[in-house]
């Protein structure tokens, strides 16, 4: 679901010459730091899905908002979506200021009334799941990084699958902190607090590269 999202924000944004490949030809770089989803119903093998997008009214200066909207063929809501985007410059790894083409998008429109960014989520503290994974070729996007769902796979397997076959993932909110290189080893760990997940992915160097939050359904 998490990628139909961004293949709908490519979409748009490949319109506009500013996809992620395209601005990569003006030596910018697209950065996912934020990303917020409230799941009401999966789809099944086989349904058909459409997906809205758009840039909120909050998009100024360096930062880009996005919000997505999931329905299914009936045209009920299956997932609701907040995000939050930079751009920065391919060399120095420094922010620049939106194109305009981008901040003249002003959408008023919002999924939720909170913002991505307005809470800092918390690390997991008595770790009850572990996992390791190698960054592999396959995990790279075009930025040459592992991609952000690469990161959301991973922080998942670490949930105990009692949890995850009880009846689904209700919420997921994740901060992207740094970028996951070819080659190195990431490990996975959470616990839970409060009828929740709480995840922090790491490099082997000891970099934070994410940390998130899930939330899970249970049957009954």
């Amino acid at each position: 679901m998490c990628r139909m999202l961004q293949q709908a924000a490519h979409g748009q944004m490949h319109g506009m010459g500013l996809s992620i490949s395209q601005v990569r030809e003006l030596n910018r770089m697209w950065v996912l730091t934020r990303f917020a989803v409230n799941v009401f119903a999966f789809p099944q093998v086989g349904d058909e899905v459409s997906v809205e997008t758009w840039a909120t009214d909050r998009t100024g200066g360096v930062r880009a908002y996005r919000d997505f909207r999931m329905r299914d063929a009936e045209g009920q809501i299956l997932a609701e979506c907040a995000s939050l985007w930079l751009l920065l410059d391919l060399k120095s790894r420094r922010l620049v200021r939106l194109p305009d083409a981008v901040l003249q998008i002003r959408e008023p429109e919002r999924v939720s009334a909170d913002t991505v960014d307005s809470t800092t989520l918390d690390p997991p503290e008595a770790v009850t799941g572990v996992d390791e994974f190698r960054v592999r070729w396959s995990d790279l996007d075009e930025n040459g990084h592992a991609n952000n769902t690469r990161y959301i796979e991973w922080l998942l397997e670490t949930v105990p699958d009692a949890v995850r076959a009880g009846g689904g993932l209700s919420s997921l909110d994740i901060q992207f902190v740094s970028e996951a290189r070819p080659g190195e080893t990431i490990l996975a760990v959470s616990d839970e607090a409060n009828g929740a997940y709480r995840h922090r992915l790491t490099a082997g160097d000891g970099r934070v590269l994410g940390i998130a939050r899930t939330v899970w359904r249970q049957e009954g």
